[in-house]
């Protein structure tokens, strides 16, 4: 995984700060359970350690209630992250992904 977050990241990370900005009760043990995962997936997805399956990017993404912008966005960085990784995988010289 590179340094930069993608995109899907970002989003995930901004409704976090969102909910704990209107709770600061909110913990990422709250979040993962609105989201229907566990708690460490999340984490490690949130520090760019596990790229996400493509089965939780569609559960996030409704679980969310992205906008239809947003929710493009997302599944297209997710989309994105996994096309990279195999690229990189069969010919790591072949492609700079950004990170």
């Amino acid at each position: 995984m590179g340094h930069k977050n993608p995109p899907h990241v970002l989003i995930m990370q901004k409704e976090l700060d969102k909910r704990i900005t209107e709770n600061d009760q909110y913990s990422m043990r709250a979040f993962a359970q609105s989201l229907g995962l566990d708690p460490a997936y999340i984490s490690r997805v949130l520090n760019n350690k596990q790229a996400i399956s493509t089965t939780a990017a569609k559960q996030i993404s409704r679980r969310l209630d992205l906008c239809e912008e947003d929710r493009v966005r997302f599944l297209e960085s997710v989309a994105d992250e996994k096309r990279c990784t195999s690229l990189k995988e069969m010919d790591p010289g072949l492609i700079d992904c950004g990170d």
